[in-house]
């Protein structure tokens, strides 16, 4: 189990396969995490956390799964990333600096925004409810398990394919 601290409150990612050492994200240095996760073109995931460390070993942990992944520490930095038109899941924090996860998800409104895991330390039942509800895939606590976060983000990306690829057929349809 690794500790990640944060502002006030201490969080661990837990890896499954690695219980009493430190996990493979150690070894992964930022700088080539952070170039290596711009290279692929067909997904990204996206990261709004509020702790750089718990970003960091975000981003490691995609890096080492060959999946793109791109960082951010507010919401108001998330909005103004010109998002490409590619399949996205968003990791979502339900406490940011400058406002709430799950209102940020409620002001991306819709169906038409990215598939949304939180991952946090701030969670309670009615922020899970409010989250699901609101249309997220899931709702993690920290600590959680890597294998188990991963295989909920390859959903994500599956579950946003396919729903662009529903929409493109709309599209089609509608252009006939």
């Amino acid at each position: 189990m690794q500790e990640i601290p944060g502002n006030s409150h201490r969080h661990f990612v837990r890896y499954a396969h690695e219980p009493r050492s430190v996990g493979p994200l150690a070894r992964i240095p930022f700088s080539r995490v952070d170039r290596a996760s711009m290279l692929s073109g067909d997904h990204i995931v996206i990261i709004v956390d509020d702790d750089h460390r718990v970003r960091e070993a975000l981003q490691g942990l995609f890096a080492a799964s060959h999946l793109c992944a791109v960082a951010f520490g507010s919401a108001a930095e998330f909005l103004a990333y010109s998002q490409r038109d590619v399949p996205t899941c968003l990791i979502l924090d339900a406490e940011l600096p400058d406002g709430n996860g799950l209102d940020l998800q409620q002001q991306m409104g819709g169906e038409d925004h990215p598939a949304i895991i939180f991952v946090t330390s701030h969670g309670d039942i009615r922020s899970c409810v409010r989250a699901i509800q609101g249309g997220a895939l899931d709702f993690l606590t920290k600590p959680f398990i890597e294998q188990e976060l991963l295989e909920r983000v390859h959903a994500a990306l599956a579950q946003d394919r396919e729903r662009r690829a529903n929409q493109a057929g709309l599209n089609r349809l509608r252009e006939r």
